[in-house]
Order: structure tokens, then sequence, then C-alpha cells
């Protein structure tokens, strides 16, 4: 057998510390809540996964932006329960009351025609996961509404369910997030700016997270520099928050916003490269699906896997096993409809990395 894998690995330089957490883990028995990677009944799950190519190899595309930050739901029913959702509704299941919605709609006259999967759910999620301003999960509570599991696909939603959505998970806004955040955050590009802007700005040691919405004035004055056309504003403001210790310019900006915007894959392939490390525990806490795969079903962890760094390695598998909480096993998210390519795991993937001078 032809391990394609292996070509790619090992161009890595990897030291022996993700192999060895591999091997460690191996001898842990299985059992939910517990990261298992290689036990013997789930050693075949964690194949590489690939879409069939069939007849000619497609032309390479050139890289799109990546437009997937806080989109992703490890319940599939759940997604497609959200996607049917009325704007009105989610925003009421989030906390926010019927005055407070009309004082959005008032400043943001489109907030109610926004799609709620793709534009105000990853915005409320953005709240509450990065910068701290809410609590729980936007997924299904324990005990499942019986409607929003047998009607999600034909999305035939009363009005009473529609007011009754709170009830479906525990995902709720602070008040104080929802006294600081005014409509116009709902109308910013997540994907483009205000994910990227505020990565810059935790991995500058910037004022971030928590810390803006504590401070109604700097969160105003991120939200304004994210609104406008262009980065300088957003350069004039760092340098403003760093009380000129530091040196912020256009450039710098843009650079980051290049490495940053792409996703996962090609983050977690850079570190085989010699590439960024810190962009891999950026991404995941910023949205990014630690399920992204490559053109040939190749997701992350094993990209983290042989380029050897343990770091990224445990956290995209922490964030995988948080993506699938209510699963059976993290083993979960890596078995899909894709057939195995090459049969090869992460193990392989480790040991393909190591450097011969170990």
């Amino acid at each position: 057998m032809k391990f394609f894998v292996y070509g790619l690995a090992t161009l890595a330089l990897a030291t022996p510390s993700t192999l060895a957490f591999i091997l460690q883990q191996r001898q842990t028995s299985p059992s939910r809540g517990n990261t298992i990677l290689f036990s013997p009944e789930y050693e075949s799950k964690l194949c590489i996964k690939h879409s069939e190519i069939n007849g000619e190899r497609p032309t390479k595309k050139k890289r799109q932006i990546y437009k997937h930050l806080f989109r992703h739901f490890g319940d599939i029913s759940f997604d497609s329960w959200l996607r049917c959702l009325e704007p009105e509704a989610f925003l009421k299941s989030v906390g926010y009351t019927t005055q407070e919605i009309e004082r959005l709609e008032r400043e943001y006259p489109t907030i109610l025609s926004l799609n709620v999967h793709d534009q105000l759910a990853p915005k409320v999620r953005f709240l509450v996961e990065t910068l701290q301003g809410g609590n729980g999960r936007l997924t299904w509570n324990e005990q499942e509404n019986e409607f929003a599991v047998q009607d999600h696909e034909e999305c035939d939603v009363s009005e009473d369910q529609e007011q009754e959505a709170n009830a479906f998970h525990s995902m709720r806004l602070f008040d104080s997030t929802k006294d600081v955040v005014d409509a116009a955050f709902f109308g910013c590009q997540l994907d483009r700016i205000v994910g990227p802007y505020h990565a810059y700005l935790e991995t500058n040691g910037l004022p971030h997270g928590r810390e803006l919405l504590e401070n109604p004035v700097l969160f105003k004055a991120f939200l304004k520099a994210c609104n406008s056309k262009s980065p300088a504003a957003f350069v004039a403001l760092c340098q403003e928050w760093s009380n000129g210790l530091g040196y912020h310019t256009m450039e710098s900006v843009e650079t980051f916003s290049r490495e940053f915007t792409p996703g996962l894959i090609p983050a977690a392939k850079g570190l085989a490269y010699g590439g960024k490390k810190g962009l891999v525990p950026l991404l995941l806490n910023h949205g990014a699906n630690p399920l992204e795969y490559d053109r040939n079903g190749v997701i992350p962890l094993f990209w983290a896997a042989g380029s050897g760094d343990l770091d990224a390695f445990k956290m995209l598998l922490q964030s995988i096993s948080v993506e699938h909480e209510y699963g059976e096993s993290v083993f979960d998210a890596l078995d899909s409809e894709r057939e195995p390519k090459d049969g090869a795991t992460a193990l392989h993937w480790a040991c393909c990395g190591i450097n011969e001078d170990y």
C-alpha cells in the first residue's frame, strides 16, 4: 500500500513529544469523557478521511478567505433547526427582551432580516465564547424538545414554538453585555474584520476579551474601528492603546490578517513547515472549526501530530471533544461518510514527522 501521508509528513521536523503523548494515550482504557486515541476498537476510526475523487485530478483553486468562524455545530439536527429559526425568536432565546429587540431594530433596521445561522448566531457565540460576555452553549439541552428534533427539517415553526426557543439551548448573554453591545455590532464582518482584529489585539497584549466588555468606551472604540472602511482606524487605535510602547502599522495588521483569515488548515499545515505556531489556538478561540478538512480529507489534528506541536495537538483534540460533548465519544467527530484513503492514523503522522536525529 502506498502511503500518501508519509510523503507529506516526512517533510516536517517534529519533536518526539507528540509521539510520546499519543503512545501514552494508547494505554488508556476507553470511556466516555476521556480522550482515547488508539485503543484497538477505535484505532480504525482515526484514519485519514477524504472525499472520493473520480477521474482527472481537479485543478488547484485559488485560496479563498475562510468564512466559517462559529458556524459549525456538532449536532446536525441543531444546525438544521437553527437555519429555520426566525431572527426575533433567536434573539429572545439568548436573553433579549421584546423592548431590547425593538431598540436594536431602531438602531439597525435590517437586523431582523439577518440569517440566524450565518450571521446572528456566530456573532452571539463570539460574544459568549471569545469575549466571555455570557454563558451556556449553543447546542441542544440534555432534555431535547421533541418538536426541535422531529420538525427541524421542515422548518414548520409556529409562533408559540418560536417563543419557546429559549428552552432548546443554554446560551445566554449577560445583561451587562447587552447594555454594551449596540446593534452596529451585528452588522460587522466577523470573518474578515472583527475576528482578525480581536485576535491581533490578543496577540499583542492589548485590551481584548472580557476587558473590552467591562469597559464600554473600549468596546465602542473597537467597534468603531471595525466599522471603518480602512485598517488605518484600527492601527491608530492599537497605537493609542499601546501608550507609545508598541509599533503597529498597516503592514503589520494586514500581514496578520492574511495569516489568520484562511483558517485552521493552512495554519496547521504551516506548523510542519516552520509556520507561526500561535495561530492554531488563536483560531480555535475565535470560532474556527477543528473538524475542517483539506482537499484530501485531512483534519488539522493530523497536521499538528506530524509537525510535533504537542500544544496545538492537545488543543485541537480538546476542541473536538467539546464539540461532541453529547456524543458517544470524541471518535464520533472523526467518523464520517468519507472512506479511509491510506489507513494512516495520527500516530503514523507523528512517527513520520520525527527527525532522524532523535
